[in-house]
């Protein structure tokens, strides 16, 4: 720790030393206004049985070799204690909480001294003070450096969806119980990396004094479950004590972890509390054993995860997700592959049941896909671009005698060129950004466009208008799907329930009654029947 403040002040002159070399015969106001943009204020945690060091003797240095016509003098306050003097401040603290110090640097200026070798000097002699007038003794820098004396710390991760007031109300709550709360990072399902954070946790382990035995998680989504994926992946030591803070109901989302860590070594003691709960972690930071005492003496709810689990070969959706999360697959790719029966059924509970007829089964689905992957508007964009584009292509070819085949690829070839000539206008005018991260979602866009370009080449054109609006609501309507958390977790924990999108699906195709449609379009002879 010490060490690293050093190197902290050493970078700091550095950079002062940048800024100062190039004034010369400076006057105070121009050496105020050399010092004014490199504040010494920042903030340390600072375990009680350390020294508090602060280094400034390189900013004593710099300065005395580019301001030879001036004394330099420090002064270090702390409250109830007797002000330091001299470029360097050292300290040990006797009792934990945040604390300051009031730093101020004086210049006194003076005449040129005869002697050349006192020059550089961290201390001025005496019998040089008696030889030199003192003009004057302004103050040129005043600045207040924090600091926090803790005795105990837990490390944490986070996800960035969660507030970040949440958090910082968290970790200033743990200072009011002396408590270093150290954030290891701060992630989303597409920036953890399991490598970097394992290396984290070691680099916390190592350089922080009672440290706890266990990792914090703090999550929203889907991040935990990625964050324990990518540790599947990683090379472990040993199996990691885990504390799982989330608002989800907690036995769901113990299968919904399980369906994760089944056949691999990845928690030794952990369980799962609610966020409600977090302020008990900061009374027990150092051992779960300890942890787990308390929150069952309190009678809080709390699920353990330390059972050794395997997945039945019965559940073998459930298998299947557990590997492709153990061959690294992002859990939102995961999860839409688990909405396509529901998406399915949806579209066919619309077309069937309701009596809005879309293009196809399958195109308002990959719309939905496209909604999710790339944005709506840019999705929209690219569909109404494609749409006027091959309407306008239809016209000028159905002028000359083609085959089928060979007129929807030659038009869909021209869709491809101007996709790639568009997405170019989008990314260098910065329109929209474009997440365009998977060559799967060009492959959908073509498969739509090949759609659109048999209903546009067709004699029914102006009947299809009504089924590509109702196309983009049902895909509107997956998107909004996608976004219920609750059903994501539901779907991961117990993804053995898409088996009943089955006879679902079998009673809507027996269905022979009227649709809603159509009793809106007849109910007025329905009216005169029931009369």
């Amino acid at each position: 720790m010490i060490f690293r403040i050093i190197f902290s002040c050493i970078f700091i002159m550095f950079a002062l030393w940048v800024n100062i070399k190039t004034i010369h015969a400076a006057s105070i106001t121009e050496l105020k206004t050399a010092l004014e943009s490199y504040g010494i204020a920042y903030k340390k945690n600072v375990y009680i049985e350390e020294t508090f060091s602060v280094d400034l003797s390189s900013l004593d240095t710099t300065l005395k070799e580019n301001y030879n016509d001036y004394i330099f003098e420090y002064e270090w306050n702390v409250s109830w204690a007797s002000p330091q003097q001299w470029a360097i401040f050292k300290r040990d603290f006797e009792t934990t909480g945040q604390k300051n110090i009031n730093l101020s640097i004086y210049a006194s200026e003076i005449s040129e001294p005869d002697d050349e070798n006192t020059q550089g000097d961290s201390e001025v002699p005496e019998e040089w003070l008696e030889d030199t007038s003192i003009l004057s003794r302004d103050l040129i820098l005043q600045s207040d450096i924090w600091f926090f004396i803790y005795e105990q710390s837990v490390p944490i991760v986070v996800d960035e969806s969660i507030n970040r007031k949440s958090i910082e109300k968290f970790i200033s709550d743990g200072k009011d119980l002396w408590v270093y709360v150290r954030e290891l990072g701060s992630y989303d399902e597409f920036s953890i990396n399991g490598s970097e954070l394992l290396g984290n946790l070691e680099e916390y382990k190592v350089s922080t004094p009672d440290s706890s035995d266990y990792l914090i998680m703090w999550w929203e989504k889907e991040f935990l479950f990625t964050a324990l994926s990518q540790m599947n992946t990683s090379n472990l030591r040993s199996p990691l004590n885990m504390v799982l803070i989330s608002p989800f109901n907690t036995s769901i989302l113990k299968n919904y972890i399980w369906n994760n860590i089944a056949w691999k070594d990845v928690l030794a003691t952990a369980f799962i509390i609610d966020d409600t709960l977090r302020l008990q972690i900061l009374k027990s930071p150092l051992k779960i054993q300890l942890l787990q005492s308390e929150v069952e003496k309190n009678n809080y709810e709390y699920t353990s995860l330390t059972e050794k689990n395997q997945i039945s070969p019965i559940l073998f959706i459930s298998q299947f997700i557990n590997r492709l999360l153990n061959a690294g697959i992002p859990v939102s790719d995961i999860y839409i592959i688990l909405l396509l029966p529901l998406f399915l059924t949806l579209v066919s509970f619309v077309k069937h049941m309701v009596g809005l007829s879309t293009i196809g089964s399958t195109i308002p689905v990959f719309m939905a896909l496209l909604f999710i992957k790339l944005s709506i508007v840019f999705t929209l964009w690219i569909l109404f671009f494609f749409l006027i584009c091959n309407i306008i292509i239809s016209r000028f070819i159905n002028k000359y005698a083609l085959l089928y085949t060979p007129k929807v690829a030659c038009i869909t070839i021209i869709n491809l060129v101007l996709f790639m000539w568009i997405y170019q206008v989008f990314t260098y005018f910065e329109i929209i950004d474009i997440p365009l991260n998977n060559v799967v979602y060009i492959v959908l866009f073509f498969v739509i466009a090949e759609k659109l370009i048999t209903i546009i080449t067709s004699k029914e054109f102006r009947e299809y208008k009504k089924s590509i609006s109702w196309t983009v609501i049902v895909a509107f309507l997956c998107y909004i799907l996608f976004q219920f958390d609750g059903l994501r977790v539901f779907l991961m924990a117990y993804p053995e329930w898409l088996l009943i999108f089955i006879p679902i699906n079998f009673f809507i195709w027996r269905f022979t009654g009227l649709r809603v449609t159509e009793y809106l379009r007849f109910r007025e002879i329905i009216k005169n029947i029931e009369e």
